[in-house]
């Protein structure tokens, strides 16, 4: 009777300690990290993968990657979901840090792309054969699930689409003043989505 009164204390006093534990650390909740990207892919003559990203922190970085067949492709045509994980094997993995925008720039960024919506786009037009493609796109992270929506703001090369959310062509404006800056070469303007009369 003893030993089972003593195994009934020493399991009350293991709970006891194990829920002390839990208590006294918060559980921490996951943050965006992604904000916006200029993602270039071209399988015509060899892969090539180059872009530029701004994170949250306004880090704006570039990559490069030159890699086998169709390694570090950030799909977007079904907009799949995406972890940090693989967005950063995508883009942060080599990235090179260009500069750190101010805060509260960011943070109007932030505000106009979640004001974006992926409902309304043109017609996809067929324009540049072997341009690849240069996509614009803006992330909208789930804090429950932790992963990320890419939404579509424009595409140019080979084919060429425009999302009709206002948000998106102010969002475009600023990546491409940006890739400007820095002559990064993802600008492709005669390969851009032409209005139809």
């Amino acid at each position: 009777m003893k030993i089972n009164n003593l195994l009934i204390l020493v399991i009350i006093c293991f709970i006891t300690a194990c829920q002390g534990d839990s208590e006294g650390k918060k559980e921490q909740k996951a943050e965006q990290k992604y904000l916006l990207a200029v993602a270039y892919d071209n399988n015509a003559w060899g892969t090539s993968h180059a872009g530029i990203f701004v994170d949250i922190q306004g880090n704006f970085y570039h990559y490069y990657h030159n890699k086998g067949k169709n390694d570090g492709y950030l799909s977007v045509d079904d907009v799949a979901e995406q972890s940090e994980i693989e967005l950063t094997k995508v883009m942060g993995g080599a990235g090179t840090l260009l500069e750190t925008i101010d805060i509260e720039v960011v943070k109007g960024i932030q505000s106009i792309a979640s004001e974006v919506t992926s409902q309304y786009f043109t017609e996809l037009q067929k324009r540049c054969s072997d341009a690849g493609s240069i996509r614009f796109l803006s992330f909208k992270f789930n804090n429950e699930t932790e992963l990320y929506t890419p939404y579509l703001l424009e595409r140019r090369g080979g084919g060429a689409e425009v999302n009709l959310s206002p948000a998106a062509k102010e969002l475009v404006d600023w990546l491409e003043e940006k890739s400007k800056d820095y002559q990064l070469g993802l600008d492709s303007d005669d390969c851009s989505y032409i209005p139809e009369d």
